[in-house]
């Protein structure tokens, strides 16, 4: 499935309200982020399942295309 433009944008704004940042200005112009992203996660966290970091590096991956690090320790 490839994803749209429009579908990256509204997904990218889901995460920065996940994160409680600022949504992305309107689109106008394509901007892409190439910075590599790294995720890690303790594996005995009690309040954050490691099963949703790994949601999030498949989502990241394979929806946004994003180059992502992952590490549990």
């Amino acid at each position: 499935m490839k994803t749209t433009i429009l579908q990256s944008y509204k997904q990218s704004n889901h995460i920065r309200d996940i994160l409680d940042l600022p949504a992305l200005p309107a689109l106008g112009v394509q901007h892409r982020q190439s910075s590599p992203v790294f995720l890690g996660h303790w594996f005995e966290d009690e309040k954050v399942s490691v099963t949703l970091g790994r949601s999030m590096v498949d989502f990241l991956r394979n929806r946004l295309g994003v180059d992502v690090t992952w590490m549990v320790e």
